[in-house]
């Protein structure tokens, strides 16, 4: 049976998507190029300076292959128009960006049973959270080319299987930053730092 592997990750990809909306000073124009019609999600992601195609070959074709694959190679094979659905949700970002002028973020949150895109409003930013199920196989990913530390709080046997799983990405526990937090309840945290790599 292949490993199944859970967790919480930004990776390259969706830093960049973040950071070209975070420099736009025309969101319209930027929600129109999302949206075209007829244009796959890696399409867009070259149309919009996310992804070039001659250096992010690899990219573009793990994300064809993986995250939006039909076939035995793709990651969630049951779940429909999953490029249209990370299209629309960026679309959704991108005009509450426009709306409210607030700093974006893109987190993946790899560990439900739906694929959506869920997009967050606060008074500090607007946040897009991409929900999918499980990695099926999770020596298909390649590892992370973002520093993204996060904390994690939990339970220690939880504790142990975040650490476990941010190993197999390249993440590791910060130095001292795995301890205890309440004896009494025996509630951990770790802080996972997932190391930049080069691209």
């Amino acid at each position: 049976m292949p490993t199944m592997c859970a967790f919480v990750a930004q990776g390259w990809v969706p830093q960049a998507i973040a950071e070209t909306i975070n420099q736009t000073t025309d969101y319209q124009a930027l929600q129109r190029k999302v949206a075209t019609p007829g244009r796959s999600f890696t399409e867009v992601l070259v149309d919009i300076g996310v992804l070039d195609p001659e250096r992010d070959r690899q990219m573009i074709t793990h994300l064809n292959r993986h995250w939006l694959g039909s076939d035995r190679h793709g990651w969630w094979p049951h779940y429909p128009n999953k490029g249209e659905v990370l299209k629309q949700g960026l679309v959704k970002l991108v005009q509450v960006a426009g709306e409210t002028r607030l700093p974006v973020s893109i987190y993946w949150i790899c560990t439900g049973f739906h694929f959506q895109c869920v997009v967050a409003q606060s008074p500090a930013q607007a946040t897009l959270l991409l929900l999918t199920p499980p990695i099926p196989n999770a020596t298909d990913q390649p590892a992370s080319t973002v520093a993204e530390p996060m904390w994690v709080v939990s339970n220690k046997s939880d504790i142990d299987f975040v650490v476990r799983q941010a190993a197999m990405f390249g993440g590791r526990p910060t130095d001292g930053d795995c301890r205890r937090m309440d004896a009494a309840h025996d509630i951990w945290e770790a802080r996972i730092f997932t190391e930049a790599q080069s691209s």
